[in-house]
């Protein structure tokens, strides 16, 4: 599945060249966000935390589709 998705992106955004690659791989302050949350994930991990539930995309979405989507399709 990732070499499809990899293919299908290649065949609609062209893959950086030159500078443009040099740039793309700079460091920026915004990356290390991802660090926190994995951090953040693992500490209360072993703190027998389950925190990794609330940033699960599909726990998200049904969570979501309980607390407001169907209630209002059920006064609707």
């Amino acid at each position: 599945p990732f070499g499809t998705i990899h293919n299908a992106v290649s065949t609609t955004r062209p893959s950086l060249r030159g500078d443009n690659l040099v740039k793309a791989n700079r460091s920026k302050p915004s990356r290390r966000t991802k660090y926190f949350l994995l951090l953040t994930a693992l500490l209360s991990a072993f703190l027998g935390l389950n925190l990794a539930g609330l940033i699960d995309p599909i726990s998200l979405l049904f969570r979501s589709l309980a607390l407001a989507v169907l209630p209002g399709m059920a006064q609707g």
